[in-house]
């Protein structure tokens, strides 16, 4: 796992510094489009299926069963 600091994500993404880091800090109120282009800049993606479905866990290969 790489170490990025807030500086870093902020130059690659092309988002602000306090951006990231109320994201970071769990702000509830943040813009889809940004948190979207903050995952992508980290290498991460969202996957959205319906709840209760089986997601399969990509870096084990295994099963887990969503709960409701």
């Amino acid at each position: 796992m790489r170490r990025l600091t807030l500086e870093t994500v902020s130059g690659l993404g092309n988002l602000s510094m306090r951006f990231l880091s109320e994201f970071e800090r769990g702000k509830e109120t943040a813009e889809i489009g940004k948190v979207l282009k903050a995952l992508r800049t980290l290498g991460l993606e969202v996957i959205i299926q319906p709840r209760g479905r089986a997601t399969s866990a990509r870096s084990t290969g295994k099963t887990r069963e969503k709960t409701p």
